[in-house]
């Protein structure tokens, strides 16, 4: 997800259920931990992944045409690999300069055991998602093999998510930021 807030958007309600489920107290130095661990991953880590934000885009727009085709997804990882160690060292440091607890997580069997038992097993549409994201990454990974473009592979993507239903259509159509789609599609 390219938008910093959409992310936060995902994963605030996981956090928040998360310490929920593992009984973290708000307001204790182990909350403050966690969330500060999320508000990392969220911002600093997007420079990371190709598509963790729109200053990527800008950047890879700077690039010549040769540069560009070098540096696809794989080639972006591969050479902002020094630049994330860099990183996580910097914050596995400081955050246990700021935010050294004794605090443990007490997590049970139980609480996991539940929580199995409250998701059910895997539904059709379950796996049938998981199939197609599986088959996505395999296919991006394996690009240099079967020479598909990768506009072509994601537009293949979304035509089985849509045919299938995964997703309803309407609900796409209202929920999708297309103002910031159209802001990153001319970046």
């Amino acid at each position: 997800i390219p938008s910093v807030v959409n992310r936060a958007k995902v994963g605030g309600p996981i956090v928040s259920e998360a310490m929920n489920i593992l009984r973290v107290q708000p307001h204790t130095s182990l909350s403050t931990k966690i969330s500060a661990s999320v508000f990392f991953g969220v911002t600093t880590l997007s420079s990371i992944f190709f598509t963790g934000s729109s200053m990527n885009f800008i950047v890879f727009g700077l690039l010549s045409l040769q540069d560009q085709q070098t540096i696809q997804t794989i080639g972006w990882i591969t050479c902002s690999f020094t630049v994330g160690v860099i990183l996580m060292m910097f914050y596995i440091i400081a955050s246990s300069i700021f935010f050294s607890t004794r605090e443990k997580f007490q997590i049970s069997r139980n609480i996991i055991d539940m929580q199995i038992q409250a998701r059910g097993p895997m539904t059709q549409i379950e796996w049938l998602t998981l199939g197609i994201v599986t088959f996505f990454i395999a296919s991006v990974f394996t690009i240099q093999y079967h020479r598909i473009p990768l506009e072509w592979l994601s537009l293949f993507t979304l035509f089985i998510i849509l045919s299938t239903h995964l997703v309803d259509i309407r609900k796409w159509q209202t929920e999708t930021d297309w103002s910031f789609l159209i802001f990153l599609a001319t970046i």
